[in-house]
């Protein structure tokens, strides 16, 4: 294992790497990755633990292959590349007490490396958004975070915004599991030639859903890939406070199809919602907005072959 602690800040500007052992950053106050500030182990876990800010260079890349990656600031956490190459389950859990910004433009922020396995992210921003849009058109936004998982949790006040790249395909709305790490492997020679156990360990909860406060608005693209929003244990599956809009949009179609498949209730108080699909819309739980909010569905149908259209077997009420 490697273990980095600071009770002040951590600056890396060179690569730090393990065959088989966990990986950890510790700071009391901020942790800066320089693009040359890779992380980098072939089955262990990853941990960074910024009590300010952490900020990645758009260039600079965490690599696990141990299946968990956990990472949280008490400030902002700016996104160069995460990317785990377990072939079987992969588990990422991100919390910032401000927001959880994307450093690198439309390039990967979250990736996994084999299509096959199953890779969950729960995301949690405090005060602020995950990802952005300022600046940006309806057709793209390069501060959005840009994801190649299976599946998907955000928390945040402000706004959600999400791109699942080509790559990706389908991404689900559902419970990301729980994330914890062990540092254990680490123990301190002292001056009077005994050692001290100096183990750190974190843990995450697990997340269901997307959600804000404070009027945010949720919007989750797929490139190229169905949407299916599930509720993680409840009826909901996206719930936008006050005036936050919400857009679940799948762009390409194919013989494969991308869909947009409502299995749980998508909400917002008083926001648009809109399910936009290349292929087929199939609605199978309420869609609710109140005051000036509006509901737009659109199935594309470009599916070669199939049937095609909206499948609307649910409640939609506006006010």
């Amino acid at each position: 294992d490697v273990l980095l602690t600071s009770a002040d800040d951590i600056s890396q500007t060179a690569l730090i790497t393990s065959t088989n052992g966990d990986i950890g950053l510790i700071a009391g106050d901020t942790i800066t990755q320089t693009a040359t500030g890779d992380i980098t182990t072939t089955d262990g876990d990853v941990l960074v633990d910024a009590g300010g800010h952490w900020t990645m260079d758009g260039a600079a890349e965490i690599t696990a292959g141990g299946q968990d990656v956990l990472g949280q600031s008490g400030g902002t956490i700016t996104l160069g590349v995460i990317r785990v190459t377990d072939a079987a389950t992969n588990q990422i859990a991100l919390s910032a007490a401000e927001s959880i910004v994307d450093g690198n433009s439309d390039s990967l922020n979250i990736e996994e490396t084999v299509p096959g396995a199953a890779t969950s992210v729960s995301l949690r921003a405090g005060t602020g958004m995950i990802g952005g849009a300022g600046g940006t058109t309806s057709a793209t936004n390069a501060q959005a975070l840009d994801l190649n998982v299976d599946t998907v949790a955000a928390s945040s006040a402000t706004g959600v915004y999400l791109r699942e790249v080509a790559a990706g395909g389908a991404i689900e709305v559902n419970t990301a599991a729980s994330v914890s790490i062990d540092i254990d492997g680490v123990v301190r020679s002292d001056f009077d030639s005994g050692t001290t156990d100096v183990s750190e360990d974190r843990m995450l909860s697990s997340l269901a859903d997307l959600t804000t406060g404070s009027n945010g608005a949720i919007k989750l693209v797929a490139d190229d890939g169905t949407i299916t929003i599930n509720g993680g244990g409840d009826a909901t599956g996206v719930s936008a406070d006050g005036t936050g809009d919400v857009l679940l949009e799948s762009r390409t179609g194919g013989t494969a199809g991308s869909d947009v498949v409502i299995n749980a209730g998508v909400l917002s108080g008083t926001g648009h919602i809109t399910l936009n699909a290349a292929d087929d819309v199939d609605v199978n739980a309420v869609l609710t907005t109140g005051g000036s909010g509006t509901v737009y569905i659109n199935a594309g149908d470009d599916e070669a072959t199939g049937i095609n259209g909206i499948a609307l077997d649910a409640v939609v009420t506006t006010v």
